[in-house]
C-alpha cells in the first residue's frame, strides 16, 4: 500500500533529522483517511454484537498514538508533534447491564492489527480515577519533546482496567463516570427492592398461628 511505503519512509527521514512541515500534514492526512476507511465505528458494534438500540449511552471514543513499547517507531516532526508507527482506538457503549468495550490497534507501516473487545459488569467496577501522564521523546537534535496524554482508569475483578486518549479530555470521562455510578445506584435499589418483597411474601408458619 501506497501510504505503508510513506509512513516507512516518514519515519526514516525523521530518525536522520530531516523531519518537514509537508511530511507532517500528509502523514496526518493519511491517518486520518485511513481511520475513515476502517469506519471503527460500525465495525466495533459488529464485533461486540450490539445495536444502536441496545446502548443506552455512547459510543465514547478514545484514541491517540502509541508510545509504549521501545520497538515502536517514533517521531518529531517540523510541527513538533510527537507522532508514532502505532494508533489505538477505543470505543465504549453502556447497555442495561454491562460497558461493552472494543479496542483497535493498527500500525501505519505494515498491516498488522490487533482487535479485542470485552464486557464489564457495572457492580464490578471500583476506585475510578483519573490521571495524566506526560511522553518524552530525545530527537536526534537532543530536544527533548514531549506530548500529554490523559487516562482514566478503575478496578474489576480480572484487574485494572484502563483508557487513555492524546492531548485534553473533554467531559466524556464525567459522563461515563456518572452513568457508572447511575447504573450501581439502579442495581442497589433493585436489590433492594426485591429484598423487601422476598420479607413480605414470607409464608407464616401454620403452627405459630395456632400457638397465638
Amino acid at each position: 500500500m501506497d501510504y505503508i511505503k510513506f509512513a516507512k519512509k516518514y519515519f526514516d527521514k525523521a530518525a536522520k533529522g530531516r523531519a518537514s512541515a509537508g511530511r507532517d500534514g500528509k502523514y496526518d492526512k493519511m491517518l486520518k483517511r485511513s481511520l475513515e476507511l476502517r469506519a471503527l465505528r460500525s465495525r466495533s458494534m459488529r464485533k461486540i454484537g450490539i445495536t444502536a438500540e441496545d446502548a443506552e449511552a455512547g459510543p465514547f471514543c478514545f484514541e491517540g498514538y502509541c508510545y509504549d513499547n521501545e520497538q515502536v517507531r517514533q517521531a518529531v516532526g517540523k510541527d513538533g508533534k510527537l507522532r508514532s508507527e502505532r494508533y489505538q482506538s477505543t470505543w465504549l457503549y453502556f447497555a442495561k447491564k454491562h460497558i461493552y468495550v472494543y479496542t483497535y490497534v493498527f500500525s501505519t507501516t505494515n498491516t498488522a492489527v490487533v482487535e479485542d473487545t470485552r464486557e464489564l459488569l457495572y457492580n464490578n467496577i471500583s476506585d475510578f480515577t483519573t490521571h495524566s501522564e506526560s511522553v518524552q521523546l530525545v530527537t536526534k537534535k537532543g530536544k527533548n519533546e514531549s506530548t500529554q496524554k490523559q487516562f482514566f482508569s478503575f478496578e474489576q475483578p480480572s484487574g485494572k482496567f484502563v483508557c487513555w486518549t492524546q492531548g485534553p479530555m473533554d467531559d466524556s470521562v464525567l459522563q461515563i463516570r456518572r452513568k457508572i455510578l447511575e447504573k450501581q445506584n439502579e442495581k442497589k435499589e433493585t436489590d433492594s427492592t426485591l429484598t423487601m418483597r422476598v420479607r413480605t411474601t414470607e409464608p407464616q408458619c401454620p403452627f405459630c398461628k395456632e400457638q397465638n
